[in-house]
């Protein structure tokens, strides 16, 4: 029988596949950029918001359900893979007919083929949930992980042939269908179900009221991260939906590389201290300090030097995102450490916490959204959705520490006060410094060495050294 892997072999393999995954995606991105116009980008943005929506509601929180409930067996899974075979079928039957609303919304008649194209993903998504979720439960990220490079790579290179040939935005749907169906083939292949005769009282005593909640929180918080994407597209255009998105994008990659690689695996173990929440709490807290050490770095260096990597990733011609991506930067500490807190919630069994807690961040965007609305910039969106994610992130964690796990939420926050005094004071200050070097390459270098000068004698000064040194021993395994 093969061996258990414990969650520092978790979090390495999850490294090594997300940093490989990140890198190939970046290239590919890199070159669609330069192939595809901005325009293209605003409309997949928004089909994307729309089959993501309707594979939530198809999914029905089965996956939390499967890695949470050790005694769901191959016959429950396979209620629950047909479950999920029927539903997906509906919901994306549903994501095909929206395309003449759809085309009434944003004006476009492109819509009518497009919708009916990509509302196969619906599907795809909603049957690959079960099988996807026996993987994480069994602890398999070393499969995970070797699937998500392969397919990165796969659908990458078909993509940029595609856009090559002039597919345009048709280019990059067909990505997102080849994504979908490499992934779900692959996990089929290790966990194959069969469609049986389901029982819906079977299915929701399987289910509950903790994929319930779950699931209505999914829904929620889908909208919290997508709401910007609808609105933009249709009061300010593609192109301007283009230039977020793609800003937008860049900004999570932090979030995609780092906190991932501990939340992607992190719930089973969390499902195994939930009785001990003393162990618990002081593991939280020690994940968090890594990422906000992390975090700090990549903040201010994303702030300080947006213009030059826009331009060097995109193209010249993605420049007007630079801003956009400025104004974004400033919450990217605060979204690599709300995001654990998802997968804590589910382990403890509080999902109840997280639909009340999805509500108020919901609220808060939309207003946000509107603020930047009112001035007609996309600019002053990205600034009003930064600021609100770092409230989002104040609120989540008072609510888990304070309230759920009844701990002091001051004495908690009290961790990451020199981090984010660093963080401010350094964006701060750069704001008032105007560097004006002819070649970019040479801007960045110059600003990143800055930044990584004043990153280290912040370590050293503040002692906070010793969690990058403690990283290094646990990675290298000493």
């Amino acid at each position: 029988m093969k061996k258990e892997l414990s969650l520092t072999q978790t979090t390495i393999i999850n490294a090594i596949s997300k940093f490989g995954t990140m890198f190939i995606q970046v290239i590919i991105s890199m070159v669609l950029a330069r192939l595809i116009l901005p325009a293209e980008y605003g409309v997949i943005a928004i089909l994307t918001v729309l089959v993501n929506f309707f594979s939530l509601f198809a999914e029905m929180g089965l996956s939390i359900s499967v890695v949470q409930k050790q005694e769901i067996g191959k016959e429950e899974c396979e209620q629950l893979f047909t479950f999920s075979f029927v539903f997906g079928l509906i919901f994306s039957i549903m994501s095909s007919l929206a395309a003449v609303p759809m085309s009434m919304i944003y004006d476009d008649a492109a819509y009518l083929k497009l919708c009916p194209l990509i509302s196969i993903v619906a599907l795809i998504n909603s049957v690959n949930a079960v099988p996807n979720a026996m993987l994480c439960r069994d602890k398999k990220f070393d499969v995970i992980a070797i699937r998500s490079i392969a397919c990165a790579i796969f659908s990458g290179v078909v993509t940029i042939i595609l856009a090559y040939l002039g597919w345009g935005v048709y280019a990059l749907v067909a990505n997102a269908i080849i994504n979908a169906l490499f992934v779900f083939v692959w996990n089929y292949s290790q966990n194959p179900l069969k469609l049986v005769k389901y029982s819906w009282k079977k299915t929701w005593a399987l289910l509950g009221n903790y994929s319930l909640f779950q699931l209505i929180f999914s829904i929620v918080n889908y909208f919290t991260r997508n709401l910007d994407s609808l609105i933009i597209g249709a009061k300010m255009g593609d192109s301007a939906l283009g230039y977020y998105n793609k800003a937008y994008t860049l900004n999570l990659y932090p979030n995609a590389i780092f906190t991932n690689v501990v939340t992607s695996g992190l719930h089973p173990y969390i499902r195994d201290y939930n009785k001990e929440q003393n162990v618990l709490m002081s593991k939280l807290t020690g994940i968090l300090k890594i990422l906000s050490i992390i975090a700090i770095y990549v903040m201010i260096v994303c702030f300080w030097c947006s213009s030059e990597i826009i331009v060097i990733m995109y193209g010249e011609v993605w420049a007007p995102a630079s801003q956009c991506f400025k104004a974004l930067s400033i919450c990217i500490w605060a979204q690599m450490l709300s995001s654990v807190a998802g997968s804590v919630f589910l382990g403890i069994e509080r999902t109840d916490q997280t639909l009340k807690i999805g509500i108020f961040n919901l609220s808060l965007i939309i207003a946000s959204i509107f603020v930047g609305i009112y001035f007609q910039s996309i600019n002053a969106i990205s600034l009003a959705v930064g600021i609100a994610y770092n409230i989002i992130f104040v609120v989540t964690y008072f609510v888990l520490v304070q309230r759920t796990m009844k701990e002091s939420f001051w004495k908690f926050f009290g961790n990451f006060k020199f981090d984010i005094v660093c963080a401010t004071v350094f964006m701060i200050a750069v704001s008032f410094i105007k560097m004006d070097i002819g070649n970019v390459w040479i801007s960045l270098i110059i600003k990143v060495a800055i930044c990584t000068c004043y990153y280290l004698i912040y370590l050293l000064i503040t002692k906070q050294i010793r969690y990058v040194l403690d990283l290094a021993k646990k990675i290298l395994g000493k």
